[in-house]
């Protein structure tokens, strides 16, 4: 006999759950697959080699520190991965998918649907801004996880009590400040939000839900206190750490001369130029046609305050476009970096906040056009739109995050560190090398014998006195404060009788060429002492393509949109153009004939 009883409550509850939200459900397991799919596994451009070896390693990144996404990272030192770089990404990934899934949850709390929230969940998810950026190590990721917790928690729909919600927003704003600064443009969504709890809260209990939001806040901002930790022997840790006034000046990156601001470069691009880059990086995310859709629920919204009524149910919808505001054009046109080419790339990190906020305009259009789709013939077309659009925006991210997430720059920076003559000293700048051979050598020991040296660092005292002390040197020679004799610092480098070579040309290294006879090492160019007879081209070329036989190259080269690989590319053509150039004055046109044809195979003519 078999005994047929009723399915647990509880299974059924499940059951209606995972229907009522099964397409952000799938987007969700999309946005996994594409995240793990297409994480890094080698080191990247920018800072990303900072964050993956004070992850390994132990130390402070970068001021402020971002101390909450260190910690992040940490926590994670015990998952298995083939290196310290996949580890890192797969940590990143994890708060990605998260905050999709609070994004959904703050676009529902927006007077959304859910096939609607959902369809803008996987836009932005799906994005080539967002899966760069959840796809490998980078502190945005979890800046915007506590971005789209605050959207949630400041949504004219959310549940929570009115106490619980100026808790929130304090620890949300606390923690956030603890991760990346950029947090504080979000402040008129929150400062609207927390003005209308303060003023549903009993006026006797006012002080006291003012008070422990407070305490909240402060406990946000505990974790920059693991700063003044003791750290390892082999940790890396950015500046010095000897009081209170040091964490301070830290964390308000007083370095950089500004709490806020990335640092800048000189004299900057016009603010046209920067709005421009915005808008295409919000039509990208978008898919162009649905940032028309967007545009359709922003004008929406402004519709809807003609009346007063219209004003005080809209409250929440001008608060978070004046937040659209303070995170898109009122912050880019502030950047002093241009938006073109590889500073391009730094510039468009910053564009995902917009992106994210915009994110819920993007839903609350596709919420009108939904409901105009209500019978039951486009049922399915509600119910599938999300995955659809979850796998199409996949199709143009693909090939956005795999051209930057190749091995282009672990190759380059591996090819010159492991042919490097022993105890060679190598000058060089860019964040790509200072931090790529840091993680090179620390995390994975790869030629400890090398130093390499950042003369663009060297103006911070800390760094100076790391650098002598490496060196061998008593003191490095500075003009002033804020100029540094980069010959004087050749000489004394030579002096100690290590060789040297530099990774970079132009005016920053043109007074190091000019003093020294110089000549290609591979990748590198090695400068020699003075008096130092030039070598015999024949010779010179035959050390070359010994060295390149050594090196690791990708079958072609690789393009991207902000020519990354291509700089990269460059410095392999480097010596060949040498060759060619020098073989044309002995004029011995087929051998520079041959050596223009190994330059053009790296993609430079």
């Amino acid at each position: 006999m078999v005994l047929v009883g009723r399915e647990p409550r509880y299974n059924l509850e499940t059951m209606a759950w995972v229907r009522r939200h099964g397409a952000c459900l799938s987007v969700l397991v999309v946005a996994a697959a594409a995240y793990v799919a297409m994480a890094a596994t080698t080191v990247l451009w920018h800072d990303h080699g900072e964050y993956v070896t004070v992850a390994d390693r132990g130390g402070v990144v970068h001021p402020p520190g971002y101390p909450l996404y260190v910690l992040w990272l940490r926590v994670w030192a015990w998952f298995p991965a083939a290196n310290p770089v996949a580890r890192t990404s797969f940590a990143t990934a994890v708060l990605g998918v998260g905050a999709l899934a609070v994004l959904y949850v703050a676009v529902r709390g927006f007077a959304v649907s859910r096939p609607a929230a959902a369809a803008a969940t996987a836009l932005f998810g799906l994005s080539s801004r967002a899966t760069l950026t959840f796809a490998h190590a980078e502190n945005l990721a979890l800046n915007t996880l506590l971005a789209a917790a605050l959207l949630a928690v400041a949504a004219p729909r959310s549940r929570l009590a009115p106490t619980m919600t100026l808790i929130a927003l304090a620890a949300l704003l606390g923690l956030g400040l603890a991760n990346h600064h950029s947090i504080v443009l979000l402040a008129p969504l929150v400062a609207w939000r927390g003005w209308v709890v303060v003023r549903r809260v009993a006026p006797r209990r006012r002080v006291r839900a003012i008070t422990l939001a407070t305490i909240a806040f402060a406990l946000g901002l505990t974790p920059y206190l693991a700063l003044l930790g003791a750290h390892g022997a082999d940790a890396w840790v950015w500046g010095r750490f000897d009081g209170p006034r040091d964490l301070v000046d830290h964390v308000l990156r007083r370095e950089y001369g500004l709490a806020l601001a990335p640092q800048r470069d000189g004299r900057g691009p016009s603010a046209w130029a920067q709005l421009a880059f915005l808008a295409d990086t919000l039509a990208r995310d978008s898919l162009w046609i649905f940032g028309l859709v967007g545009l359709g629920g922003l004008g929406g919204s402004l519709a809807a305050v003609r009346s007063a009524a219209g004003r005080r149910a809209a409250a929440g919808s001008l608060a978070l476009m004046a937040t659209l505001l303070t995170t898109g054009p009122l912050f880019v046109v502030w950047l002093n970096v241009s938006p073109r080419g590889v500073a391009g790339y730094e510039v468009a990190r910053f564009h995902l906040l917009p992106s994210l906020i915009f994110s819920v305009f993007v839903g609350r259009g596709l919420h009108q056009l939904l409901i105009r789709l209500r019978d039951v013939r486009w049922r399915r077309v509600r119910a599938s739109l999300a995955p659809v659009l979850a796998i199409l925006a996949c199709l143009f991210t693909v090939p956005d995050v795999t051209s930057i997430h190749r091995p282009t720059v672990e190759h380059y920076l591996r090819n010159t560190l492991e042919t490097a003559p022993p105890d060679a000293v190598v000058l060089t700048s860019g964040d790509h090398r200072l931090f790529g051979y840091l993680y090179l050598q620390r995390s994975l020991g790869l030629r400890r014998d090398v130093t390499v040296v950042s003369p663009t660092m060297l103006f911070r005292p800390w760094y100076r006195e790391r650098a002598a002390a490496e060196l061998g040197v008593p003191s490095l020679p500075m003009v002033g404060t804020n100029t540094l004799d980069m010959a004087a610092l050749a000489a004394a480098i030579l002096e100690t009788n290590r060789p040297l070579l530099v990774g970079n040309v132009g005016p920053n290294y043109a007074p190091i060429l000019a003093a020294f006879p110089n000549e290609p090492f591979g990748a590198l160019i090695r400068v020699l002492p003075p008096g130092t007879p030039p070598t015999r081209l024949p010779t010179l070329e035959a050390q070359t393509r010994a060295l390149f036989a050594h090196h690791t190259f990708e079958p072609g080269v690789p393009r991207d949109r902000f020519g990354i690989g291509a700089r990269v590319m460059a410095t392999y053509a480097r010596p060949w153009l040498f060759l060619a150039a020098s073989y044309r004055e002995l004029n011995q046109p087929e051998r520079a004939a041959i050596a223009a044809a190994e330059a053009e195979r790296f993609g430079v003519r």
